[in-house]
């Protein structure tokens, strides 16, 4: 009977534990309004460079510096560099890449699925701390996931906040 539980025990650990899917489990996303007030700056960037590492456990990193094009929120300035570093798995957080390697957003090409190439524009939003993660959880997001629609809701609350500007 005990050697009856405990190979059941090990067997439901090894689907749970060996599984390659792991669900990002995210709060419901916040306003652009709302993300803009949490957050330490807003800016629009460019991927200068992305650099992504595996390592003996297979845990995959990358690290990414952008060139800032346009700024929203903080001190930063249009040139400023601004530095990332996300963990993307296997398994692992909910990191995403600026390469969509590993895939993280699809698209349908001729009725199928198939990974978005990503131009390398983004909104990012961010804490002060540096260099932080972009993440499926969080509201930074490249022009081809909706940061064209956010990108204009974000001029628009500076128009409003600054009419000057």
């Amino acid at each position: 009977m005990i050697l009856r539980i405990a190979t059941s025990l090990f067997l439901i650990l090894a689907v749970v534990l060996g599984s390659d899917a792991v669900a990002c489990s995210c709060a419901p996303p916040q306003s652009v309004e709302s993300s803009v007030r949490k957050a330490s700056f807003v800016v629009l960037a460019k991927v200068v460079s992305s650099d992504q590492r595996r390592s003996a456990a297979d845990a995959v990193t990358e690290d990414v510096t952008f060139r800032v094009i346009e700024i929203f929120k903080g001190t930063l300035k249009p040139g400023s560099l601004l530095r990332t570093h996300s963990n993307l798995g296997p398994a692992g957080p909910c990191g995403i890449s600026v390469k969509n390697s590993p895939v993280w957003l699809e698209s349908v090409v001729k009725g199928k699925p198939a990974p978005t190439p990503l131009a390398g524009r983004w909104v990012i939003y961010a804490p002060e701390t540096r260099p932080f993660e972009l993440g499926m959880c969080g509201p930074s997001v490249p022009m081809e996931a909706g940061g064209g629609g956010v990108l204009r809701e974000l001029r628009a609350l500076t128009k409003r906040d600054h009419p000057s500007k």
